[in-house]
């Protein structure tokens, strides 16, 4: 009688063990997971890291734009960072919103300036694993937001001060 309890203890507890190990992290853990490796490669200038954590369809053209703004040995770029908000929009879909500490170092300043600013970034999941997904700017979109009645404001107008 006491094999065949010691059996079944046996039995119950390594069939308990696997379940508590194998556990699958959810969604929204594995996208932090990916903002903190993406915001940390920012931060370091970690190009290999920075380039897993985009998007695959978008990534050439942006890293291209960074080679182009290589970051000169001044030490300016992001002095921290901080995930504000992660919300999980549709499925696969989510905006961040990360808030940074940008340190600006030139000599005519003197001393480092810090800059605090506030990022939303889409983020994408692409065969299980997500991607921040980086989108130039359109300049209409730009120039529709600074006007004062939503209408685009053409670059003339701009420089003239006018405003439709």
């Amino acid at each position: 009688m006491k094999t065949i309890y010691f059996a079944l203890v046996i039995c119950i507890m390594s069939s308990c063990a696997p379940q508590a190990a194998v556990r699958k992290a959810s969604d929204d853990e594995m996208l932090a997971e990916r903002v903190g490796i993406y915001w940390q490669a920012r931060q370091n200038n970690d190009r290999t890291a920075l380039r897993d954590a985009i998007d695959p369809s978008l990534r050439d053209e942006y890293m291209r734009h960074v080679d182009s703004r290589k970051q000169g040995p001044d030490g300016s770029g992001i002095a921290s960072y901080k995930v504000e908000q992660i919300v999980l929009e549709a499925e696969g879909q989510a905006m961040v919103e990360t808030k940074l500490t940008v340190k600006i170092l030139h000599a005519l300043l003197g001393s480092p300036y810090m800059i605090e600013q506030r990022v939303r970034n889409r983020w994408v999941k692409k065969d299980g694993v997500w991607y921040v997904e980086l989108i130039k700017p359109d300049l209409a979109d730009v120039l529709i937001k600074f006007s004062k009645d939503g209408k685009e404001v053409t670059g003339q107008e701009m420089q003239n001060g006018k405003k439709r």
